[in-house]
């Protein structure tokens, strides 16, 4: 997950036109750079002015943005790629990976008092309360030594959460009470970075910013290098990650925050329904103009049988066009397709003009053929909000006691260049919940670890039917430098 700088160097040759193009003249504020989320930017920029010769084209400037651009990657899989290479395994396999985590510890560590002077970590554990018996909370803190009170005589500096089991080896340091879904080691809380001190930096940035110029070819002030080296730094985050457990972990999506929905990646809404993203595509500005060709392959996949797809579309004129291709009479063998041979018309659609989502429904109050969908917005802008829930008015309706009226909403976002989704309405959270699993489909099938996913402060995971809210606390010490440091350099 800290390997945004490796990314931007390989990436840099084919993107850094692309990023000069938004920015004839860029400009830049130190204290915007703190409120960005990615070091994308301004890597790219400094690999473009690797020794500050080229200064007099374009002379960089302290000043303020004239825009933003979040340049994302725009590779996108198809969901049944990997299909042939996917393995059925055991819900109840062993998981080899998980040996590394019982290797016992030489030394105790004797940590058991919180300072929060220092930055800290704050841990609550709840059981969900749309389920019985919802007296189990526990709080725990955790510092740059691990958790404070840990039981813990495993050698391992990652926070393990799982089921408590009798072993002469504790690899857990939270453990939550006997449930034989949840796994013995579950999930850890990655925290190093978080603690970390020392700057963490390439020394090719350093050497860039000790040679860029301003645009009166003057060095730029010792305070803004020491701002721009902080925001180049490897970033000091706080990460969750399942470990190949039996039922998954799962991360809250807010109404008001919005979440980047992934090829593979799998929702969890309601007690017993879910659904997964099957294919993923932002907006292709040098694709094919939409065409009749285009509706007719979105014809062919609705006539599926076993696969059949529902298509809506963001704009009212596209969908009166698609119904008339759809009711127009066409040669019955064109009609005659393989259930296999949507996995080649998704490959047709990628090469539109057109941001395309498709989603699988399942489990509890799913209309029967009504599982596959898909959502195109074929303009690049912010398409409408595609609604899910149990009333009406929305675009997917699924009947479930458990599924809220206005369960999730998602939209493709052309800022973000992805689609993305939030949890309930903008005024009112689902009663239930929105939850995406840290795990792919392919790594849930596998048991492998999931990817390190970044923890923001009071982020919800929920695991089986407990739920842990995190927050991230800087420490007193800490927030007061920067908070001086800031206040030193508007005066100037």
């Amino acid at each position: 997950m800290n390997n945004d700088n490796n990314n931007n160097n390989q990436n840099n040759n084919n993107n850094q036109n692309n990023f000069l193009s938004s920015f004839s003249h860029p400009f830049l504020d130190l204290e915007q750079f703190l409120e960005i989320g990615t070091s994308f930017q301004l890597s790219q920029f400094l690999n473009f002015y690797p020794n500050g010769e080229q200064h007099q084209r374009q002379p960089f400037r302290m000043n303020t943005f004239t825009s933003r651009s979040f340049n994302q990657d725009e590779e996108f899989l198809l969901y049944f790629q990997n299909q042939s290479r996917r393995e059925p395994s055991s819900p109840r396999q062993k998981n080899s990976n998980l040996d590394k985590y019982m290797q016992k510890r030489a030394f105790p560590i004797h940590n058991e008092e919180l300072n929060k002077n220092e930055p800290y970590i704050k841990v609550t554990v709840l059981r969900n309360i749309n389920y019985p018996n919802s007296n189990h909370s526990n709080e725990y803190f955790i510092n740059q030594q691990g958790l404070i009170g840990s039981h813990k005589n495993a050698d391992s500096e990652d926070i393990l959460i799982g089921r408590s089991h009798r072993t002469d080896v504790i690899p857990n340091d939270i453990m939550l009470p006997e449930d034989r879904i949840i796994s013995r080691i579950h999930c850890k809380l990655v925290c190093k970075h978080y603690f970390r001190k020392e700057q963490k930096i390439k020394f090719i940035y350093k050497f860039a910013i000790q040679n860029i110029k301003t645009s009166s070819n003057t060095p730029l002030p010792k305070r803004a290098m020491i701002l721009i080296s902080q925001f180049l730094e490897s970033p000091r985050h706080a990460y969750v990650q399942d470990l190949g457990s039996l039922c998954g972990t799962h991360l809250k999506i807010f109404k008001n925050e919005p979440s980047i929905m992934k090829f593979d990646q799998k929702y969890s809404i309601g007690s017993d329904t879910n659904f997964n993203v099957l294919f993923c595509q932002t907006y292709k500005e040098t694709g094919i103009d939409i065409d009749d060709l285009f509706f007719r392959l979105l014809r062919k996949i609705t006539s599926l049988k076993q696969f059949k797809h529902e298509i809506h579309f963001s704009e009212q004129s596209i969908q009166q066009r698609f119904f008339k291709i759809l009711t127009f009479e066409e040669d019955n063998e064109e009609l005659k397709i393989k259930p296999e041979d949507f996995k080649e018309i998704y490959q047709k659609l990628k090469e539109y003009k057109a941001s395309i989502i498709s989603i699988k429904f399942n489990g509890s109050g799913v209309e029967s053929g009504k599982n596959f969908n898909i959502f195109i917005q074929t303009e690049n802008q912010d398409s409408l909000e595609f609604q899910i829930g149990r009333g009406q008015e929305n675009h997917v309706k699924i009947n479930s006691n458990t599924i809220s009226r206005k369960q999730s909403r998602f939209k493709y976002s052309k800022s973000l260049k992805s689609w993305i989704i939030f949890d309930g309405s903008k005024d009112r959270d689902s009663a239930n919940g929105t939850w995406v699993s840290l795990s792919t489909l392919e790594q849930a099938d596998k048991k492998a670890e999931s990817d390190l996913v970044v923890l923001k402060n009071n982020a919800e995971i929920k695991i089986s039917e407990f739920i842990l809210k995190i927050e991230l606390f800087q420490g007193k010490k800490q927030s007061k430098i920067n908070q001086q440091l800031l206040n030193e350099l508007k005066s100037e």
